[in-house]
């Protein structure tokens, strides 16, 4: 769900705000039709995000967990490093990486907080963060499967990141169905999406 600029649920997490002027970057909602663009970016997967503006956060549904796959640009990693003797590094590439990923699975837990029915989801898995191709950083980051209720994703990582940037969460089943997209940004940084009740007796089949 999409909310009103600068509007911030009650049971997110506070955040320190920045000075910034008005964003010039389109509302991706208000210029394509949902159905299309959603469509476009599932033919388009896996995403990739080497602009410094754009990030896409892949969330499967599936039968014993909920698996959010980050990816961004190299570019944008770096800011997210916090501690100083990781901003003495010079900017992040494929022959320093083993430098950086330590410090990237460190700042890991605060790139999302995402909750269902109210209760903050922690991680149930160490996080992953591997190189995509030369010019991405993907964070793997699995957590326990919501139950049923309201699952909110709040895109903590846009407010490091360069003004304007725009991060597009899809959630999708194991079988590739589309239970929800939206756009996020430093304005807007919740996904919101009503979850079915989770069935018993049947499991997830993953798609070939």
């Amino acid at each position: 769900m999409i909310r009103a600029p600068g509007s911030v649920p009650s049971d997110c997490p506070p955040r320190q705000r920045r000075d910034r002027t008005p964003s010039a970057a389109p509302a991706l909602s208000a210029t394509f039709s949902p159905v299309l663009f959603l469509a476009a970016l599932l033919v388009a997967l896996p995403l990739h995000a080497h602009d410094r503006y754009t990030s896409f956060v892949e969330a499967k549904l599936l039968a014993d967990r909920l698996e959010v796959m980050l990816t961004l640009g190299r570019t944008n990693a770096y800011p997210l490093i916090s501690d100083a003797e990781g901003k003495k590094l010079s900017s992040l590439t494929p022959e320093n990486f083993a430098d950086f990923a330590p410090r990237l699975r460190s700042a890991a837990p605060a790139l999302l907080s995402i909750s269902t029915a109210g209760q903050p989801l922690s991680f149930s898995a160490p996080a992953i963060v591997k190189l995509s191709g030369d010019s991405d950083v993907t964070f793997t980051l699995t957590y326990p499967r919501p139950t049923a209720g309201p699952l909110k994703v709040f895109a903590q990582f846009v407010g490091s990141l360069v003004d304007g940037h725009t991060a597009t969460v899809v959630l999708t089943n194991a079988a590739g169905d589309d239970l929800g997209w939206s756009p996020v940004s430093f304005d807007q940084p919740v996904f919101e999406v009503a979850l079915p009740v989770p069935a018993t007796d049947q499991k997830s089949v993953p798609k070939k």
